[in-house]
């Protein structure tokens, strides 16, 4: 039981704060895809309809242990990926980022956002993984 608590707890610390911005398309608040590092929270969201495209801007932040509890250094870290899908579809679209030091990726232009799924893990540099966490809108 302790150990599956402490599996539960440390994924969750892996990508604390994991959080969704979404923004009109077109907005002066986005971001190109995937070429922002750094950053935790600050762009503003817009309201638009959902059929509209809009950009969209997934945060988590660096893991400091790894499942086991074993501390786990930044040079450990290979990357993160991040996976989507309709929520009623159980095709997932995926974006891996082999660069640890990204804390944010921005999609350009997605449709019907609030019908859509997002989740983060993180893998290390021998290509071992997290669980994915489901990110939270804003």
């Amino acid at each position: 039981m302790t150990a599956r608590l402490l599996i539960i707890c440390t994924t969750l610390l892996a990508l604390y704060g994991c959080q969704i911005e979404p923004a009109e398309f077109g907005s002066a608040n986005t971001t190109s895809n995937g070429s922002s590092s750094g950053g935790n929270d600050g762009t503003e969201g817009g309201n638009g309809n959902d059929s509209q495209a809009r950009a969209l801007t997934l945060y988590w932040s660096a893991p400091v242990e790894r499942l086991n509890g074993e501390p786990m250094d930044f040079t450990d870290i290979g990357g993160y990926e991040i996976r989507y899908r309709a929520m009623n579809s159980d095709d997932y679209t995926n974006v891996v980022i082999d660069n640890p030091a990204v804390e944010q990726y921005s999609f350009d232009a997605l449709t019907n956002v609030n019908d859509l799924v997002f989740e983060v893990a993180v893998f290390d540099s021998n290509g071992i993984y997290s669980e994915f966490v489901v990110a939270q809108g804003s």
